[in-house]
């Protein structure tokens, strides 16, 4: 028996009412349907409001710089997790709680202290389309690359996450699939205000 969630804006999920363990499988397939819809979208937004920015939002340009480079460090630390370079004793219950829902909260998201290495994540760069669609299927690659060992990782190494807590590899794996889906509340915000 399965029961849906579905809150829009890709928030819909799926889960087996006797199985609430996320799998990485799951993971990886929800991923590419992420990816899939963004590259959608990213093609047919117009050219002249791709940069466009409203006021306290960022461009879609931004958006998919953003998604591409959270991407790449959450399967980083993914992969410093299955290496065995992180920390054991650590609790992982804020994640396992995004990692229950299946989402981040339904909420705008700001970052108020930026942990070193990671500027260019939240100052990201307005992208040409051609550049924006390239990184999204690279971040993809990426997650499909790394998928045979988070699956094998140990589930208590985990690595600090500058938002939730202690995650382990699965955690960070499954964090990059909510974090390009919670962006589509971003678009649909953006697509608003530019009357797109």
């Amino acid at each position: 028996m399965s029961k849906i969630y579905n809150a829009g804006n890709g928030t819909s999920y799926n889960f087996a009412a006797n199985n609430k363990q996320v799998k990485a499988a799951d993971i990886l397939d929800k991923y590419k349907q992420h990816t899939a819809r963004w590259v959608q979208e990213l093609q047919s937004f117009p050219e002249d409001a791709f940069a466009k920015s409203a006021p306290g939002e960022w461009s879609v340009a931004q958006v998919a710089d953003h998604i591409h480079h959270t991407t790449f460090k959450c399967v980083e630390n993914a992969m410093l997790c299955c290496d065995g370079k992180g920390e054991r004793g650590r609790s992982g219950f804020g994640a396992a709680v995004f990692s229950f829902m299946g989402s981040f909260p339904p909420v705008r998201l700001r970052i108020k202290n930026i942990p070193p290495n990671t500027g260019h994540i939240y100052t990201p760069a307005a992208v040409s389309k051609e550049t924006a669609i390239a990184n999204l299927l690279a971040a993809q690659a990426q997650v499909e690359a790394a998928i045979t060992q988070v699956v094998a990782a140990d589930k208590n190494m985990r690595i600090a996450h500058w938002v939730g807590g202690w995650f382990n590899a699965l955690q960070w794996y499954h964090s990059a699939e909510m974090h390009i889906k919670h962006h589509f509340r971003q678009l649909a915000r953006i697509k608003k205000v530019l009357h797109v």
